[in-house]
């Protein structure tokens, strides 16, 4: 059970903090709740969330056919920490500049969910890049109920995590601004670097082995 809550717990950290920095996907949540409510909102963040847990899965399980070839465990590791640095300076000068919203396809935000979710390439490189380093440390196993909590953890956290700036977006755009700045600027960036130096210490210890 222990090991359950924390493949739970680690895909809910991941995908949570992953769906804060603002992008078109909460600014056309946010477009939702401004005309048509929290109803409209709810269902068109389930679009989205169909997708990317679509995405989670199959990345993972690719990861997981490679991560099952010793020989290219090291390779693994190298990809995972050039993804991070390269995610870091992403985050770093990346332009806070405001995003057109796409066309929102009137009334269905289920499907408008989908189709934009679909269309957001990024999280294709995201995920199989977490994934990557999630299962190149063990700190993930696929097997079974830990894969469903894993996904399930990373589907509540995206859902929490959009769910959440939406909100913040609808109470306080101004101050919002500033802590954009900051956690694109500087937290994501940390955050990418911190896991990169992770990934060159597993480096430098596999080929001491």
């Amino acid at each position: 059970m222990k090991q359950v809550l924390k493949h739970g717990m680690i895909g809910f950290g991941v995908s949570f903090v992953g769906s804060l920095p603002l992008g078109y996907l909460n600014l056309l949540g946010f477009q939702f709740l401004l005309h048509e409510g929290w109803l409209a909102t709810i269902q068109y963040l389930m679009g989205v969330l169909g997708i990317e847990l679509i995405v989670i899965y199959v990345t993972l399980m690719f990861v997981n056919v490679l991560a099952q070839n010793q020989r290219l465990m090291k390779r693994i590791a190298f990809f995972a920490m050039l993804f991070m640095l390269g995610m870091a300076l992403l985050f770093f000068f990346s332009t806070l500049e405001k995003r057109t919203v796409p066309l929102i396809i009137y009334g269905s935000p289920l499907l408008t969910g989908l189709v934009c979710s679909a269309l957001n390439v990024a999280q294709i490189p995201f995920w199989t890049g977490w994934n990557l380093n999630l299962l190149a440390s063990e700190r993930i196993q696929l097997q079974g109920k830990f894969t469903f909590s894993y996904i399930a953890g990373c589907g509540i956290g995206t859902f929490l995590g959009m769910i959440s700036l939406i909100f913040l977006l609808n109470h306080a755009v101004a101050t919002l601004d500033s802590l954009q700045y900051y956690l694109s600027k500087i937290v994501m960036p940390l955050l990418f670097c911190g896991l990169a130096i992770f990934q060159v210490i597993r480096l430098y210890r596999m080929r001491s082995v």
